[in-house]
C-alpha cells in the first residue's frame, strides 16, 4: 500500500524556453517564470505603497499586504493563477532568491547599526527597552499556553514558547525610524529616546531568536541546543579578533573621493554568504551570519557607505520583496475561520499590544517622562516589521508554527504596525510655536545692533560648506558684541532607500548634530570643517539635522529657525557654479524647498549664490581679504542687506562698498509709473533715517566706501551693477522698492532671487562674485512678494505633487535546503575564480580566462570526476536554481555591456575598422559553416543542419570587446593605430554579432515551418522598434531628472531594472533568448549624465562578483572534456582552433594589408581581433540548450574560445612592437629655462578627478605669457586606472585619436564638468588644448604619462600632489597610489616636472583674463630646479593680471660657511653659482622693463631666519619652489620629510605648521639623469 502512495516527482525545470512560437509556454521555465514572479511583486508592492502614502504608512506594510494579496489568501483562490505563477516546482528558485536578498539585506541592516550608539544609550532608553521586551515576553509566553490548547496542539512546548514571546518582544527599529521621521519626531524627546530604544531592542531580538533556533531544533538532547548556543557565541567572538581586523583593514585603504576597490566588494560580499554558510551549519540560520558581519563593518569612512551603495537599490527593489511573496504564500487568512480563531487573533494582537505599550508607558512615567510622551513612546515601541515575518517564518520553516498560528502571528504584525501612525498623531503633539511676542530679534537691523545675533545656516553637501564658512566668517562683527551664534543645518532628503536609516541612526541631542564630540571620523570633512572654524573663531556653532522628504523640508527648516528664536535663515542656491563659471541646476527640489522658506520664515531669510567666497576652504581671520558690495534701491529687503553688510564691515579684512541708485531728478517720474501711495512715502523715510545713522558709522570706519549714482534708465542702472562686478560678495533686497527696480523687473526663471539677483546670475552678467540675497521678516509679506513665489518660472512641482503551503510542497518535490548548499557554492565559485585570476595575473590575461578555467575545474572534466563531490555540490536537483541565478546574473550583465555600448560610435567609425570588421566577421562565418559539414559527418550526426550550420558560423566569428578592451589595455595599445582601429572594429562586430545570433535562435526551434522562425525574427525586430519609440524615451526623461552630484532616485534604478527582466521576459516569450532584450535596453539607456553611471555603479560589483561566475559554473558542468577521446576528436578539435584562427587572422590581415597598415600592425590586429570572450559561451549554451550542440561538440567549442583568447597576449607581445620614444636629438626644449623665451611652451596638464581642475586651468591661464609668443600648447592628460570592474570599458569605449579625448566636439554633456571646462578655457583663451586619457594601472601609470610627454615634446609635466586640502584647510591623502606615480615620473620624466599641491589657486573656477589677479612668490635659493621655478615666474609676470615677487636668499658674509658644511670649492658648485648669477642678470634687466615684478634679497644667518622669512610671504596665492634648491641655506634645511618629492621648501610650505593658504608649485629642471638624492630615498622607502 505505501508503494501505490508514491508520488512522482516532476522532473526539474529548464531555464529558458524556446518561445511562444515554437510552441513552449515561456511559464513552464524557471527563468522567465522567476522574471514574471520578481516583475508582479516590484510592481504590485510600489503601487500598494504608494496608495497608502496618504496613511503615512511605511513601505513595508505594502510589502506585507502585497505578498498576502499574491497568496492563497486572495489571488491564490485561484487554483489555475496559483499553479501558473507560483507553481511548487518553482518555489525552490522564488525561496532562493528570496532568501539571497534577505541575506544581504539584513547585512544591510547591520551596517546601519553602530555598536558603539549601544553604549552610549541612556538610563531611561536602556530601562525603556528591557521593560519592553521583559514584559510582552512574559505576555508571549502566556499566551502560548491558550494557544497550544487550542490551535497549535502537539507541537514542541519550550521552541513554541520561545517563539511566541520573541514574537510579541520585537520592534523593528527600520519601520520605527521611517515611522518618526514621517511624523516630524525625529529631533523630539520622544523620538530620541524611541531610536535608542528601538537600537537596544533589535540586538536583544538577535539574541533572544537565535536562542529560540537553537532550542527548536530536532535533536532531544538539550545538550544538542546548549552546543548551537555557544557554536553561536563562538562565531561572534572569531568575528570580531579575525574578521573585524581584516574589514578595518580595507575600511583603512579606502581614501575619502576615490571608488573603493572592487575586490574588497566582492569579498565582503563573499564573506556575507560564507559567514551565512557557517551560521546555518552551526544551527542558528544564515540570516545571523549576514547581520552580525554587517554589525562588524567599521562605520567610519567610505567603505560602509560604498557596500551600502552597491548592494541597497538591486537587493531591496527586486529581491527582497520575494520574501513577502514567500511568507505570504505562507499565510492563508482563510484559514483563520470560526469564533474560536477569531478570539485568538484578538487575544494575540490584546497581548502584543497591551505588553508593549503598558510596559514601556509605566517604565516611561517612572523615568518622569510626561503622559503623552510616555503612552507616543508605547506607541511607537509597538512597531513590527521585517524581523518579526523573519522570526515567524523560521518558526514555520521549523513546524514550530502551523498554518492557523502562522496567519495569526502575521496579521498581528501586520495590525500594530498600522496603526502606529494614527495613534502616535492622535495621542502626541508637540509643543506649537513659541509665542513671537518672546521672539523679538527677527532681522538683521535692530535698534541694539550690540545683541547677539543668531543665524540658521543651512547646507544640502559639502559643496556649500567653505563659502558658507567663510561668509560666516566675516558675520563675526567685533569683539564687544555680544557675539554670533550660529546653527548649521544639515538638509538630508529622507528617500524610500533603507539605507537613509544611516542619517537617522545617529540621533542624539535636539538638532541631531552630524558630530560626536567625543569620537570623530577624520574622513568626515563636514565634521573637521566646522570644528576647526568653532575652536578658530569666537562663533558658537550648533550642528543640526533635517532629515525629511522635499516635500515638508521647509517645515524644519521654519520650525527650528522659530525655536532658536535666528534672525537670519541662510539657505543654499538651487543652483551650483560649474568649473567654467556658468550656474548649473543641482536639483529643482532645492526651488521648491527655498520658495516655501521664504513664504513661511519666522525670520529674515537669505538666500546664497555660491561662487566661491573665499576659495576652497576656510580662511582664517588674518587671511580674510573680500570686498563686499551693497546694491541698495531702498525698501525692507535693502535695508536689512546694508545692515547686514555694515556688520560684516566690523571684521579686520572685510571692505565694504554701498552703492545707493537715485534717479536722476530730470527724469524723476518717466522710468516707469508709480503710485506713489503713504506706503512709499513712509518706506523712503525709513531709507533716508537707516541711511543716515550708516553714514554717521561710516565716518568713523575707513572700511566702508559709499556712492550714490544717479542714473536715467535701467540701462544705465545695469551698466552701473556691470561696473561693480570685481567684489568678492554682492548683498542685495530680494524685492527692492522704487522707480529704478520697477524698470528692472521682468519674467525670470528665479523669482525667488527678486530682480537684482536674478540680474546677477543670469548668464550675460559675468562675474566671479557671490551673491547674497536677503529677505526682511515683516509678519506679512507683501502681495508683490507672495506672488512672485508663485510664479513658476523653469519651476515645476512634479516631484511633490487549506492546501499544504508551499514550503511543504517544495521539501518533497524538490528536497533542496536553501541556505547552507548555494551559500557554500557561491563562495566556492568566487574563490576559485579570483584565486585562477590572480594566479594568472603575471601571464597578462583577462579574467575571463581565469572564470572559464574554473568552470572547466569545478565541473565533470576535473573535479566532477568525483561522484560524491559531484552529488553533494552540485547534484541535478540544484541546476535548475543554479542556471536560473546564472541566468539573471548574466542578465544584468548584459545590461551593463548594453550600457558601455554607444550607438552613436558606430556611426563615426572609420571606413578602414569597418572594413576589418566586416573582413573579420565574413571570412571566419563561413570557414565555420564549412567546418560544420565535416563535424555533422563525424560527432554531430542527427542535428538540425540549418540551425547547426549558423550557429557554427557565429561561434566563429564572433569578437569579444570586453575582452579586447581589457586586453589593450594591459598591453599599452589603447591609443595606437591598432588600438583604436581594434576597438572600432569589435564594436561592430559585437553589433553584429547579436544580430546574428538572433537569427540563429530563430532558426533553431524544434518547429521546422520557415514561417516561425520568420515571426520569431520579425517579433525580436519589433520589439528592437519599441524599445527606441518607447522606452528609449522614458528613459530620457529619467536621466534628465538625474542631476549630476545627486543620487539618483531609487525609484528610477528600481524602474530600470524590473524593465531590464521585462525584456527579458518578453524576448524569451518571442523565442530569441532572454539576454537579448537586456542587452538591447543597455544599448537604448542614454549614456550623457549621472544616470547610466549610478545604474553601473549599483549593479556591477553584486552582478559581476557574485552572480555572473555562476554562468561559467554552469557552463562548465556541461563541459567534459573526456567526452573528446580518441584521434578523431583531437583532430576536429585541432580543425576548429586552425578554422576559427585562420578565418579572423587572415581576413583581418588581409583587408589592413589592403588599407596599407603595416604588416607587423595588421598581424596584431588579426591576433587581437581572434579574442573570445562571455558572448561566445552565451552562444555555445543556447546551442546547447536547444540541442544544436552535443557534449562533445559543445566541449571542442568552449576548448577553441579558451585556446585562442589564452593565446592572443604572447602573440601581439611576439610580433608588435610600437615605435619607440621619439629621438632626444629632435627634442631639444625639455626645460622652461631657455635661450629663446619666445619659442612655444608645450605642458602636459594631469589629472585623476574634477577636484583637480580649477587650480590645474588658473595655473594655465598664468602661464599663457604674453601675444608676442609662438604660444602655450597643453595636453591635458586625465590619469584613469584600469580596475578589474567592466565598467573601465566606459573609459576604453571612447576611443578616438591618438590621446583618447575625453570629449566630443560635436556633442557635449553639460553636466561634465571637466568637458565644460577645459572647453570653456580653450574658446576664451588663445591656448591649444588637446585633451587625452590615460588609462591603465598604478603600477605603470607612470610610463604612460613619460610615453606622452616625449612623444607631445612637452617641455613641463605637471602633476597633482597626492594630498587634497580639506574645507579647515590642512592637507589630506587623496590616495597613496598617486604619490608613486609622481615619484616614478619624477624619476623617468623625460623633460622638467612640477607637482602642484591645490590650496584653491584662483577659487573653484576658471577665472578669465580680465578677472585674474594673483600674487606668486618665487623663493629663490639656487640651483638647476630654482632657475626653473624663477623662469616659469618670469613668464607668468607677463600676463597682466599677476604680480610676481622674488625672494632670494643670501647668506650673511660673516656666518658663510658656517650653517653647514659645504664644499665651496668644487667645481659642480662653482659651475653653479656662475649660472645662477649669469641667469639672475639676465632676469634683473627683465625687471627694469616690468613694473610687475619685485625682487627683494633676503640676508640670513640660519635655517631658522630661512624659514622666519618664508612665512613672511605667506599671504600671496602661489609659491614657485625648486625641488631640490642648492647653497648653504637649502641645505642646513631639514630635508627628512615625508613627502621628498616635494624637496626641502616644498615640505616646509606643505607642513601643517605653515601659516599660509597658497598653492605651492614644485619644480625639478631636467637635466638627463635622475636626481640622486630621489633614487635613494625612494630605495630606502
Amino acid at each position: 500500500m505505501a508503494s501505490n502512495a508514491t508520488v512522482k516527482c516532476p522532473s526539474p525545470m529548464k531555464a529558458t524556453s524556446n518561445g511562444v512560437f515554437q510552441g513552449d509556454n515561456p511559464l513552464d521555465y524557471a527563468l522567465p517564470l522567476a522574471i514574471l514572479q520578481i516583475c508582479l511583486v516590484v510592481v504590485l508592492t510600489r503601487v500598494l505603497a504608494l496608495l497608502l502614502r496618504p496613511l503615512r504608512q511605511p513601505r513595508v506594510i505594502a510589502e506585507i499586504v502585497g505578498g498576502i494579496l499574491l497568496g492563497p489568501s486572495a489571488l491564490g483562490h485561484s487554483q489555475s493563477y496559483l499553479h501558473a505563477v507560483f507553481p511548487p516546482k518553482s518555489l525552490t528558485v522564488l525561496d532562493t532568491l528570496a532568501n539571497l536578498g534577505l541575506l544581504f539585506f539584513l547585512f544591510l541592516v547591520g551596517l546601519e547599526l553602530d555598536p558603539r550608539s549601544l553604549r552610549r544609550t541612556g538610563k531611561n532608553a536602556l530601562c525603556i527597552a528591557i521593560a519592553g521586551i521583559t514584559l510582552p515576553f512574559a505576555l508571549g509566553i502566556g499566551s502560548s499556553f491558550v494557544l497550544r490548547a487550542t490551535t497549535s496542539k502537539g507541537v514542541s512546548e519550550g521552541p513554541f514558547l520561545v517563539f511566541m514571546g520573541v514574537a510579541l518582544s520585537i520592534t523593528a527599529f527600520p519601520v520605527l525610524a521611517r515611522i518618526l521621521s514621517e511624523l516630524k519626531l525625529l529631533t523630539t524627546d520622544v523620538g530620541r529616546i524611541a531610536m535608542s530604544a528601538a537600537a537596544v531592542n533589535d540586538v536583544a531580538a538577535w539574541i533572544l531568536l537565535a536562542l529560540a533556533i537553537a532550542l527548536s531544533g530536532t535533536g532531544h538532547s538539550p545538550l544538542i541546543s546548549l552546543w548551537v548556543f555557544l557554536s553561536g557565541c563562538g562565531f561572534v567572538i572569531c568575528c570580531i579578533f579575525i574578521v573585524l581586523p581584516m574589514f578595518k583593514w580595507m575600511a583603512q585603504r579606502c581614501p575619502e573621493g576615490e571608488p573603493v576597490d572592487e575586490m574588497y566588494v566582492c569579498a565582503t560580499l563573499a564573506a556575507v554568504l560564507a559567514a551565512g554558510f557557517v551560521t546555518d551549519a552551526i544551527g542558528i540560520h544564515a540570516l545571523f551570519g549576514a547581520f552580525v558581519l554587517g554589525l562588524l563593518i567599521p562605520k567610519d569612512g567610505p567603505f560602509a557607505n560604498a557596500l551600502v551603495e552597491k548592494v541597497e537599490d538591486l537587493v531591496s527593489g527586486l529581491f527582497l520583496p520575494l520574501y513577502f511573496v514567500s511568507s505570504g504564500l505562507k499565510t492563508n487568512v482563510a484559514t483563520i475561520q470560526g469564533l474560536q480563531s477569531w478570539g485568538l487573533l484578538a487575544l494575540v494582537i490584546c497581548t502584543a499590544c497591551v505588553g508593549k505599550i503598558v510596559g514601556t508607558t509605566a517604565v516611561s512615567l517612572w523615568c518622569k517622562v510626561p503622559f503623552q510622551e510616555a503612552l507616543a513612546l508605547g506607541f511607537l515601541m509597538n512597531t513590527k516589521g521585517l524581523v518579526e515575518l523573519i522570526v515567524l517564518n523560521i518558526g514555520k520553516d521549523r513546524g514550530v508554527l502551523n498554518d492557523q498560528t502562522f496567519a495569526i502571528m502575521v496579521m498581528m504584525a501586520l495590525f500594530t504596525t498600522f496603526i502606529t501612525t494614527p495613534l502616535v498623531i492622535a495621542v502626541y503633539k508637540p509643543a506649537k510655536r513659541m509665542s513671537r511676542a518672546e521672539y523679538k530679534h527677527r532681522t538683521i537691523q535692530r535698534k541694539d545692533p550690540n545683541t547677539q545675533v543668531r543665524m540658521l545656516a543651512c547646507f544640502h553637501s559639502t559643496r556649500n560648506i567653505p563659502t558658507l564658512i567663510n561668509l560666516i566668517e566675516a558675520s563675526r562683527g567685533t569683539e564687544k558684541r555680544e557675539g554670533l551664534c550660529v546653527y548649521a543645518m544639515h538638509l538630508m532628503e529622507l528617500s524610500e532607500r533603507s539605507s537613509a536609516i544611516l542619517m537617522v541612526h545617529k540621533a542624539r541631542k535636539d538638532g541631531l548634530p552630524f558630530w560626536n564630540k567625543g569620537h570623530q571620523s577624520h574622513t568626515n570633512q563636514i565634521v573637521v570643517a566646522f570644528e576647526a572654524f568653532r575652536r578658530l573663531s569666537r562663533v558658537s556653532i550648533r550642528p543640526m539635522r533635517a532629515i525629511s522628504p522635499m516635500s515638508s523640508m521647509h517645515e524644519d527648516i521654519c520650525s527650528s529657525a522659530n525655536s532658536k528664536r535666528v534672525a537670519m535663515i541662510i539657505l543654499p542656491f538651487h543652483k551650483h557654479q560649474r568649473l567654467d563659471g556658468q550656474l548649473e541646476i543641482t536639483r529643482t527640489d532645492f526651488q521648491y524647498v527655498n520658495r516655501r522658506v521664504l513664504e513661511h520664515a519666522p525670520c529674515s531669510v537669505g538666500i546664497l549664490v555660491d561662487r566661491g567666497l573665499g576659495g576652497t576652504t576656510h580662511i582664517t581671520a588674518s587671511n580674510v581679504r573680500s570686498v563686499i558690495t551693497v546694491l541698495f534701491f531702498g525698501g525692507h529687503d535693502d535695508r536689512e542687506a546694508l545692515a547686514h553688510g555694515v556688520r560684516m564691515a566690523e571684521h579686520p579684512g572685510v571692505s565694504l562698498v554701498v552703492i545707493r541708485f537715485i534717479v536722476d531728478p530730470s527724469v524723476v517720474g518717466e522710468i516707469v509709473k508709480l503710485d506713489m501711495d503713504n506706503s512709499s512715502t513712509e518706506a523712503r523715510s525709513e531709507d533716508e533715517e537707516f541711511l543716515a545713522a550708516c553714514k554717521e558709522k561710516i565716518s568713523e570706519d575707513n572700511s566702508i566706501k559709499y556712492e550714490e549714482r544717479a542714473v536715467r534708465s535701467a540701462v544705465e542702472t545695469v551698466n552701473v551693477i556691470h561696473s561693480c562686478s570685481l567684489c568678492n560678495m554682492f548683498l542685495v533686497g530680494r524685492m527692492p522698492e522704487g522707480q529704478l527696480v520697477a524698470a528692472l523687473k521682468g519674467n525670470s526663471e528665479c523669482p525667488e532671487l527678486g530682480p537684482i539677483g536674478s540680474l546677477l546670475t543670469s548668464p550675460d552678467f559675468f562675474t566671479t562674485a557671490s551673491v547674497l540675497v536677503v529677505q526682511q521678516y515683516r509678519s506679512q509679506l507683501p502681495l508683490p512678494s507672495l506672488a512672485s513665489l508663485k510664479e513658476e518660472g523653469s519651476f515645476h512641482n512634479s516631484n511633490f505633487s487549506s492546501k499544504p503551503t508551499g514550503t511543504a510542497v517544495r521539501i518533497s518535490v524538490l528536497g533542496v535546503h536553501f541556505p547552507g548548499q548555494w551559500l557554500l557554492m557561491i563562495c566556492l565559485v568566487v574563490v576559485v575564480t579570483r584565486g585562477l585570476a590572480v594566479l594568472l595575473r603575471p601571464l597578462r590575461q583577462p579574467r575571463v580566462i581565469a572564470e572559464i578555467i574554473g568552470g572547466i575545474l569545478l565541473g565533470p572534466s576535473v573535479l566532477g570526476r568525483n561522484k560524491s563531490y559531484l552529488q553533494a555540490m552540485f547534484p541535478p536537483k540544484s541546476i535548475t536554481v543554479l542556471d536560473t541565478l546564472a541566468n539573471l546574473g548574466l542578465l544584468f550583465f548584459l545590461f551593463l555591456t548594453g550600457l558601455e555600448l554607444d550607438p552613436k560610435s558606430l556611426r563615426r567609425t572609420g571606413k578602414k575598422a569597418l572594413g576589418i570588421a566586416a573582413a573579420g566577421i565574413s571570412l571566419p562565418f563561413a570557414l565555420g559553416i564549412g567546418s560544420s559539414f565535416i563535424l555533422r559527418e563525424t560527432i554531430a550526426k542527427g542535428v538540425n543542419g540549418t540551425s547547426f550550420l549558423l550557429f557554427m558560423g557565429v561561434a566563429l566569428s564572433i569578437t569579444a570587446f570586453p575582452v579586447l578592451a581589457r586586453i589593450l589595455a594591459e598591453l599599452k595599445l589603447l591609443t595606437t593605430d591598432v588600438g583604436r582601429t581594434a576597438m572600432s572594429a569589435a564594436a561592430v562586430n559585437d553589433v553584429a554579432a547579436w544580430i546574428l545570433l538572433a537569427l540563429a535562435i530563430a532558426l533553431s526551434g524544434n518547429n521546422i515551418s520557415p514561417l516561425v522562425s520568420c515571426w520569431v525574427f520579425l517579433c525580436g525586430c519589433g520589439f528592437v522598434i519599441c524599445s527606441l519609440l518607447i522606452l528609449r524615451p522614458i528613459f530620457k526623461w529619467m536621466a534628465k531628472h538625474c542631476h549630476a552630484g545627486e543620487p539618483v532616485d531609487e525609484m528610477y534604478i528600481c524602474a530600470t531594472l524590473a524593465a531590464v527582466l521585462a525584456a527579458g521576459f518578453v524576448t524569451d516569450a518571442i523565442g530569441i533568448h532572454a539576454m537579448f532584450g537586456a542587452f538591447v535596453l543597455g544599448v537604448v539607456v542614454p549614456k550623457e549624465g549621472p544616470f547610466t553611471g549610478a545604474l553601473v555603479e549599483k549593479v556591477e560589483d553584486i552582478v559581476s562578483g557574485l552572480f555572473l561566475p555562476l554562468y561559467f559554473v554552469s557552463s562548465g558542468l556541461k563541459t567534459n572534456i573526456g567526452t573528446i577521446h580518441g584521434l578523431q576528436s583531437w583532430g576536429l578539435l585541432a580543425l576548429v582552433i586552425f578554422t576559427a584562427c585562420f578565418g579572423k587572422i587572415v581576413g583581418t590581415v588581409v583587408v589592413s594589408l589592403v588599407c596599407r597598415m603595416p604588416l607587423t600592425e595588421a598581424l596584431a590586429l588579426g591576433f587581437l581581433m581572434n579574442s573570445k570572450g562571455l558572448v561566445e559561451l552565451i552562444v555555445l549554451n543556447i546551442g546547447k540548450d536547444r540541442k544544436v550542440l552535443n557534449d562533445q561538440t559543445f566541449a571542442i567549442m568552449v576548448l577553441m574560445a579558451l585556446f585562442t583568447t589564452f593565446i592572443t597576449t604572447p602573440l601581439v607581445v611576439a610580433v608588435y612592437k610600437p615605435a619607440k620614444r621619439a629621438s632626444k636629438v629632435d627634442y631639444k626644449l625639455k626645460t622652461i629655462e631657455r635661450k629663446n623665451s619666445n619659442t612655444q611652451l608645450r605642458i602636459l596638464a594631469c589629472f585623476h578627478s574634477s577636484r583637480n581642475i580649477p587650480s590645474m586651468i588658473n595655473l594655465l591661464e598664468a602661464s599663457r605669457g604674453i601675444g608676442k609668443h609662438e604660444g602655450l600648447s597643453v595636453y591635458a592628460l586625465h590619469l584613469m586606472e584600469l580596475s578589474e570592474r567592466s565598467s573601465a570599458i566606459r573609459m576604453v569605449h571612447k576611443a578616438r585619436r591618438n590621446g583618447l579625448p575625453f570629449w566630443n566636439k560635436d556633442q557635449r554633456s553639460d553636466s561634465n564638468y571637466v568637458v565644460v571646462a577645459f572647453e570653456a578655457f580653450r574658446q576664451l583663451s588663445q591656448v591649444s588644448v588637446r585633451p587625452m586619457t590615460s588609462i591603465s594601472s598604478f603600477s605603470d601609470m607612470h610610463e604612460d604619462i613619460c610615453t606622452t610627454a616625449e612623444r607631445k615634446r612637452a617641455a613641463v609635466i605637471i602633476l597633482p600632489f597626492h594630498k587634497h586640502q580639506r574645507l579647515d584647510g590642512s592637507l589630506e591623502t587623496t590616495r597613496t597610489d598617486f604619490r608613486w606615480v609622481n615619484r616614478r615620473v619624477l624619476e623617468h620624466s623625460p623633460c622638467s616636472v612640477g607637482i602642484l599641491v591645490d590650496r584653491g589657486f584662483g577659487g573653484n573656477t576658471h577665472v578669465s583674463a580680465s578677472h585674474v589677479s594673483y600674487f606668486i612668490t618665487v623663493l629663490f635659493f639656487g640651483g638647476h630646479d630654482d632657475r626653473e621655478a624663477l623662469a616659469y615666474g618670469v613668464r607668468m609676470a607677463e600676463h597682466p593680471g599677476i604680480r610676481l615677487t622674488i625672494v632670494r636668499f643670501v647668506v650673511e658674509s660673516e656666518t658663510e660657511g658656517d650653517i653647514v658644511n659645504v664644499d665651496i670649492n668644487g667645481n659642480s658648485t662653482t659651475k653653479l653659482c656662475l649660472a645662477d648669477e649669469e641667469f639672475l642678470a639676465e632676469f634683473k634687466e627683465t625687471i627694469k622693463r616690468d613694473n610687475s615684478i619685485k625682487y627683494e634679497e633676503k640676508i640670513v644667518r640660519n635655517a631658522a631666519e630661512a624659514i622666519a622669512a618664508v612665512h613672511e610671504f605667506s599671504r600671496c596665492n602661489l609659491f614657485l619652489v625648486g625641488r631640490m634648491p642648492d647653497g648653504e641655506v637649502a641645505l642646513a634645511l631639514n630635508r627628512n620629510s615625508e613627502c621628498p618629492e616635494l624637496g626641502p621648501v616644498g615640505s616646509l610650505l606643505t607642513s601643517p605648521d605653515s601659516p599660509t593658504t597658497a598653492s605651492v608649485l614644485v619644480m625639478q629642471q631636467y637635466r638627463g639623469q635622475v636626481s640622486p638624492d630621489l633614487t635613494l630615498q625612494m630605495t630606502e622607502e
